[in-house]
C-alpha cells in the first residue's frame, strides 16, 4: 500500500486561518497522512527591507511551527512566495501537487485576502486535482475528536455528485471514518408518485456507496423537505445531529431537483457551516 500523500494547508497566520489548520491536521491524523502548512508571502515583503531574505523565512517558518505546537499539530512549516509570472493560485497549486487533500480557509488578509472572493477561488477550485477542504466565516475548531473522523457526504443523486466520492475514497481509512451519505429529498410536483421517486433516488445512492471502500462505515439517509423547503438547512442540521467533523460534496452536480451543489446551496452552507465543507470538482 502506497504511502498517503500530506494534507496542504493554507494560512495568513491569523486566528481564524489557522482554524482550517486544525481542521486539517484532523483529517490527516485520521487518513494516517503528514500536515504541510503553507504561508504565502510576497517576495518583496519578506525581508521587511532588511536585506536578508533568507533570516526572514526561518523567522516565519518558526513563528508558524510555534503557532502549529500551540495547536497540538505536527507538520512542516512552509513559506512560499510566487515565482515569476506566477500569481496566488499558481503558487498554491504548484504546492498542492504532492497533497491529498488541500486545505484552505475563506477569509484572508495581506496576499491572500481575495482568496475565496473572485479569480483566484475560482481559479484553485477549477484546477486543483486534489478534493479542497474550504472553511467559511461561521468556523469553529475541531470537535473532540471521536474513534472514528465523522463525514457527512451529500448528494443530489446525480452522476456528477458521485465525484466527491470518487475523491474521497483513497483517502478513507477503514475503522478511522464513518460517513453517511445523505440525500435530501424535495417534494415532487402534484401528480408525481413520490414513493417511486425516492425509490429510484435509493437505488441510486446504493449505487453511490458502493464506489466507497467496502471495508469503511457508511450510513445511507435521506430526509423529506417541502419544495423550496431550504436543501442548505436540512444538510447543516444534518451535520449537526452527526456531530460531523466536516461535510463533503461535488462541486457543480445537477440532478432531478436542479439545484446545483457548489452553486447557491454550497455558497449557503459554506457562508454558515461551523464545520468545514470538501468539494471535489466535476
Amino acid at each position: 500500500m502506497s504511502e498517503m500523500k500530506p494534507v496542504v494547508a493554507t494560512t495568513d497566520g491569523s486566528a481564524h486561518s489557522l482554524r482550517a489548520v486544525s481542521h486539517a491536521g484532523r483529517i490527516a491524523s485520521a487518513m494516517g497522512a503528514g500536515l504541510k502548512v503553507l504561508r504565502i508571502v510576497e517576495a518583496s515583503d519578506l525581508d521587511g527591507g532588511s536585506g536578508d531574505a533568507a533570516a526572514a523565512r526561518e523567522r516565519l517558518e518558526a513563528e508558524l511551527q510555534h503557532e502549529l505546537r500551540r495547536e497540538g499539530l505536527t507538520g512542516d512549516a512552509v513559506i512560499e512566495s510566487p515565482g515569476k509570472g506566477e500569481d496566488v493560485t499558481a503558487t498554491i497549486l504548484r504546492n498542492a501537487r504532492d497533497a491529498s487533500v488541500l486545505a484552505m480557509n475563506t477569509r484572508g488578509k495581506g496576499v491572500v485576502a481575495s482568496l475565496l472572493h473572485g479569480s483566484v477561488a475560482l481559479g484553485v477550485l477549477g484546477k486543483a486535482e486534489t478534493p479542497v477542504m474550504l472553511t467559511g466565516p461561521e468556523i469553529l475548531g475541531p470537535p473532540v475528536a471521536a474513534d472514528a473522523y465523522r463525514l457527512l457526504a451529500t448528494t443530489d443523486c446525480s452522476e456528477d455528485s458521485s465525484n466527491v466520492l470518487r475523491a474521497l475514497a483513497p483517502l478513507l481509512q477503514p475503522g478511522r471514518f464513518k460517513v453517511t451519505l445523505f440525500f435530501v429529498h424535495e417534494h415532487a410536483p402534484a401528480g408525481t408518485d413520490n414513493a417511486a421517486e425516492m425509490q429510484a433516488f435509493e437505488a441510486t445512492m446504493q449505487r453511490q456507496r458502493a464506489l466507497l471502500p467496502a471495508s469503511v462505515d457508511v450510513v445511507l439517509a435521506t430526509r423529506d423537505i417541502p419544495r423550496g423547503g431550504g436543501v442548505d438547512t436540512a444538510i447543516l442540521e444534518k451535520a449537526r445531529d452527526l456531530d460531523a467533523d466536516a461535510i463533503a460534496m461535488s462541486t457543480h452536480g445537477q440532478g432531478a431537483r436542479k439545484h446545483a451543489i457548489m452553486g447557491s446551496t454550497a455558497t449557503a452552507i459554506l457562508g454558515r457551516s461551523p464545520v468545514p465543507v470538501i468539494v471535489a470538482r466535476v
